[in-house]
């Protein structure tokens, strides 16, 4: 089978555009991970608790959600309510917390890259859509510009030897 060069530009522009937005998530990702490590060892360090406990339960919560069991936070928190102490370490939990949702988020849309991913971690869009609506503009866009390309694009020029066969004959 041949190819044009032109079929070839096309194909690799848009394996390049889906390899750029997996790209994008999966950086996303890392950093929403980052983050809630990060996050998760300074309360380990602070409540003098094992790091990996810690992130095992930011990790449980952030999969299960709030409402799953044993995810109550607050209540072995160091400090007095209301207490300086107390509210950065339950503003850690809950940061953890929403970075291990988004980073989950992003993970999940890394095999999907055409799907919205929500940037909010405390809501969800009123109506959840199946195709983030500007990465599909911007691909519709993009393919009709390819197509164009493709259709009207001058016709390769034919060689010398070529036109002499067809002069001669």
């Amino acid at each position: 089978m041949r190819y044009r060069l032109r079929t070839l530009l096309i194909v690799i522009a848009v394996l390049a555009a889906v390899l750029a937005r997996v790209a994008y998530l999966k950086r996303q990702r890392d950093f929403h991970r980052q983050e809630a490590n990060r996050l998760a060892t300074q309360i380990a360090t602070f409540q003098n608790y094992d790091v990996r406990d810690i992130r095992e339960k930011v990790r449980h919560i952030g999969t299960f959600g709030p409402t799953a069991r044993g995810s109550t936070i607050g209540a072995d928190l160091p400090g007095k309510y209301g207490s300086p102490e107390y509210e950065d370490t339950l503003t850690n939990w809950h940061l953890a917390h929403e970075h291990e949702i988004l980073a989950n988020r992003y993970s999940r849309a890394i095999y999907r890259p055409w799907a919205l991913v929500w940037d909010d971690p405390n809501s969800v869009p009123d109506q959840a859509r199946w195709v983030d609506i500007r990465v599909a503009t911007y691909s519709a866009i993009l393919a009709v510009a390819m197509l164009a390309a493709w259709k009207w694009w001058p016709k390769t020029i034919v060689s010398s030897k070529a036109e002499e066969d067809h002069a001669v004959g």
